[in-house]
């Protein structure tokens, strides 16, 4: 699939800008065209107004720097103005009456009748004839005596035009080749965020499998105990029953968590926010836990800063704190210390939770926050974890542009802590 996928990709990309290339190239040579054809007849256009004779002006090196150049230069030339081009003067009957400038062939004289004649069957002022294999653009141009008529070879402006075809069909092909290569190293990119959502997608079902797929063998188990007993009393197969209850509630609570933690990636899941006292929901949230602290044996410490106001969506920030409080009891022995601490700096609210007792390796700090993970699976089977708990607390602090992270070594202690920009509204 990822396959496909990228190749798709690399084709349309690559049509998208071949498409765009060419159109690019061919404007280019379009209009490199038009203005070729544009300064040739501005150029044939200067023959016809000066009847052939052209004035030059004088080189600016020989103007001294107080003049002005003179309008009109004190010398005319009769010249050919360029060494492709050349003017027929005809009368109003179309007999030549002179050409300029005068050719030394007699041969070359006597084919100005074919350019007359090819120009007269064009019924137009300008335009292109071909004479000899060799296209020639002519210019038309009424006087009182009759009309003279300018011949421009366009062997020059073709061999332009195909030297920049050539040019740009190189460019073209090696452009092509340079981008192909970057696309493909592109396509590496831009699908590595759906490979990884695709690999965890498929380890999440997997994952999700797993852990379904041990209750339901219980259960299957427990009730084929139970028929294979029917005619027995409810009572003295309760212990069956009860299994099986207990192992319903625990995927109760499995697929209400996963329904939760897709609700949480959904960007139409939207926080209710409002501006409420973290000081004094945190308290109340620890205060339930004090019982069970004190039942395991262990010392639970409180530093909560007074009158923290915060705006956010108390009910998920809440569950955040249970996630944490309660995975902190967990992992903490007889005898262990909890510390719940909140406090504010630098317009930001922070929440640590530190626990002593074992910690989690270096190399497991990032991954605990993934679905389904935990450092000990037989630990937390005893616990009644599935290793969704943090990372239903990263999406809620992820949702309030806050950050998760862990601080902890094997030996201990382990602290999380959870920074949330400071917003408020009164």
């Amino acid at each position: 699939m990822l396959k496909k996928l990228r190749s798709r990709f690399i084709l349309i990309t690559m049509s998208l800008i071949s498409v765009i290339l060419i159109i690019i190239l061919i404007g280019v040579c379009f209009f490199m065209a038009q203005s070729e054809e544009y300064q040739s007849l501005m150029q044939m256009e200067e023959i016809s107004k000066s009847e052939g004779i052209i004035r030059h002006p004088i080189p600016p090196m020989f103007i001294a720097k107080d003049t002005k150049p003179p309008k009109h230069p004190p010398f005319p030339l009769i010249s050919n103005f360029s060494s492709n081009s050349f003017a027929v003067k005809l009368n109003a009957d179309g007999t030549v009456i002179e050409i300029t400038p005068q050719f030394e062939s007699e041969i070359q004289t006597e084919q100005i009748p074919d350019f007359i004649a090819q120009v007269e069957t064009q019924n137009q002022p300008e335009g292109i004839i071909k004479v000899n294999n060799i296209q020639v653009r002519f210019l038309k141009t009424d006087k009182p005596y009759g009309s003279i008529i300018v011949f421009l070879d366009r062997t020059t402006e073709l061999a332009t035009l195909n030297r920049l075809l050539l040019i740009c069909t190189l460019i073209g092909f090696i452009s092509l080749i340079i981008l192909f290569i970057i696309t493909v190293r592109l396509s590496k990119w831009a699908i590595s965020p759906i490979e990884t959502a695709w690999e965890k997608q498929k380890q999440f079902v997997a994952d999700a499998s797993h852990e379904l797929k041990t209750p339901l063998t219980v259960i299957t188990t427990n009730i084929d105990v139970v028929l294979s007993n029917s005619l027995d009393y409810v009572e003295n197969q309760s212990k069956w029953l009860h299994y099986i209850k207990s192992e319903v509630n625990r995927m109760t609570k499995l697929v209400n968590d996963l329904l939760y933690l897709a609700k949480l990636d959904d960007d139409t899941s939207k926080l209710i926010k409002s501006n409420f006292n973290m000081s004094e929901v945190y308290m109340n949230t620890c205060l339930p836990f004090e019982s069970i602290v004190f039942e395991s044996h262990k010392f639970l410490n409180l530093d909560i800063a007074s009158d923290l106001m915060y705006y956010g969506d108390e009910s998920r920030l809440k569950q955040v704190m249970i996630i944490l409080i309660d995975n902190a009891i967990k992992n903490t022995p007889e005898g262990g210390l909890i510390t719940l601490a909140l406090k504010s700096t630098h317009n930001k609210i922070i929440l640590s939770i530190t626990n002593t007792g074992p910690g989690i390796p270096n190399e497991y700090h990032d991954k605990i926050f993934e679905r389904f993970y935990r450092v000990d699976s037989s630990r937390a089977r005893q616990t009644g974890g599935y290793g969704l708990g943090l990372s239903i607390a990263k999406s809620i602090v992820t949702q309030h542009q806050g950050t998760i992270h862990v601080s902890s070594s094997v030996e201990g202690p382990t602290t999380f802590t959870v920074i949330l920009p400071l917003k408020i509204l009164y």
